[in-house]
């Protein structure tokens, strides 16, 4: 394919994902892990399928059950334009793939309240105390770069939404951010900077 028709599929298919295709929907519930209002999370989606996650935004609350819209972001949490911190991106990376040091085991639900701490600690929303075992861990690896902005990962921010207006691809009603894992693959990431992973998602249903 020539390289301007690609570029004109592209486009077109961008103006789909925002327009007439169908938002993507996410399912969020509590978890025996799920530690006071934080993770773990069991999310369950309609294009990424159902994965364990954590609260980005600690003052934002959702209805555990509820319906609602996502869309995912390559790293920043569209209801404050806050790009995620390496710390964040390196715990969930290591939770994700089950190799986080100490995580799992007999302690697991305490650990998870100190995860989800770590995280509110290192996107500004909670007072940072480095005595938090995951806040130790991850300084001992970046030093005082911990919160500076990840760039590109494989984490990915899940922006959730208590509304999507189909005309013209805006959501709005800002439920919770969470985190998503999704391996790194060229494709993958141009998909995600255009905005059509779910359009992809939604073809291979057909």
């Amino acid at each position: 394919m020539k390289l301007n028709s690609l570029l004109s599929s592209l486009v077109l298919g961008a103006t789909l994902s925002t327009g007439s295709v169908l938002a993507n929907t996410v399912v969020v519930d509590t978890t025996p892990f799920s530690y006071g209002n934080g993770g773990e999370f069991l999310a369950q989606t309609s294009n990424h399928g159902d994965f364990l996650t954590f609260c980005v935004e600690k003052n934002v609350f959702f209805t555990e059950g509820a319906n609602y819209y996502y869309n995912i972001d390559e790293n920043t949490v569209l209801s404050q334009g806050d790009v995620i911190s390496k710390g964040t991106a390196y715990l969930f990376n290591a939770f994700s793939r089950g190799t986080l040091a100490g995580y799992f085991g007999p302690n697991r639900l305490a650990n998870a309240g100190l995860l989800q701490n770590a995280f509110w600690m290192l996107e500004g929303d909670l007072t940072y105390d480095n005595s938090n075992p995951y806040i130790a861990l991850v300084e001992g690896i970046y030093g005082p770069n911990v919160m500076s902005d990840v760039g590109s990962s494989n984490v990915k921010v899940v922006n959730i939404w208590n509304n999507y207006n189909a005309q013209t691809g805006v959501y709005s009603g800002d439920k919770q951010s969470m985190l998503i894992r999704i391996p790194d693959s060229g494709m993958t990431a141009l998909l995600l900077g255009l905005g059509l992973l779910s359009l992809v998602a939604f073809r291979r249903k057909l």
